[in-house]
């Protein structure tokens, strides 16, 4: 179970977004039932990039997965769903044929992964290894997603919310997903000229600066109280 104040531990990282992305895999094996984490980036299909393993098990399994174009991170890129297999030497071989048995050679015994993502926006892979068969406990598959979620935050390494502060904040506020969130976000990508990632990254800065909740602002942007080109 992820420790509480998770979060402010980034900030032990340092201010990079690849030293925070580090922390959050090392923090993922310290606190769930897991022996390895990665995170890798998704470039077009099917070239994606580790930015962190934390061990050698683990980065060899990524890219056994980018070589034989299967396995649970390959599942993850092009569905932008959880690809959970417990035993991969019994399901995950007729799942993944040609990844399962590789990977059982590796000394893995079960593989999960989880999208790292901005609303419909792909940024990553959250992937997890243990070396052992098993089912992942449910609390650790929501503080799996948590760590994704926040993978995406850091992701983002936006100048507007790349303060310490300012990214705890982003990161503790749930409300960012709401789906009034996603609609001022498209409407930022219009009223500002730009993409999906830094309209959202905006609008983090905007509620931050304002201390008001990242959901707050986005209804105010909805219903046309407030323009941030303003």
């Amino acid at each position: 179970m992820l420790p509480p104040g998770w979060p402010e531990q980034l900030l032990t990282a340092g201010g990079t977004m690849t030293t925070r992305v580090a922390r959050l895999c090392e923090l993922s094996v310290s606190s769930l039932d897991v022996s390895g984490a990665s995170l890798q980036l998704i470039a077009r299909e099917p070239h994606r990039m580790t930015v962190h393993a934390t061990d050698r098990m683990t980065d060899q399994l990524d890219d056994l997965q980018v070589e034989l174009g299967e396995g649970p991170g390959v599942d993850v890129a092009r569905s932008a769903t959880p690809a959970l297999e417990d035993d991969l030497n019994d399901s995950g071989a007729i799942r993944w044929p040609w990844f399962s048995p590789a990977a059982v050679r590796l000394g893995a015994g079960a593989a999960y992964a989880w999208p790292v993502q901005v609303g419909a926006t792909s940024l990553g892979v959250l992937g997890f290894y243990r070396r052992s068969p098993g089912i992942l406990p449910s609390t650790d598959r929501s503080d799996a997603v948590a760590v994704a979620d926040a993978a995406a935050i850091v992701l983002l390494d936006a100048p507007e919310i790349g303060s310490p502060d300012a990214l705890v904040w982003v990161i503790a506020d749930d409300s960012r997903f709401r789906a009034e969130v996603h609609q001022a976000t498209g409407m930022l990508t219009i009223q500002l000229h730009l993409d999906v990632l830094d309209a959202f990254a905006r609008l983090c800065a905007a509620a931050y600066a304002d201390g008001r909740s990242i959901a707050e602002l986005s209804h105010d942007i909805v219903t046309r109280r407030i323009r941030l080109d303003d």
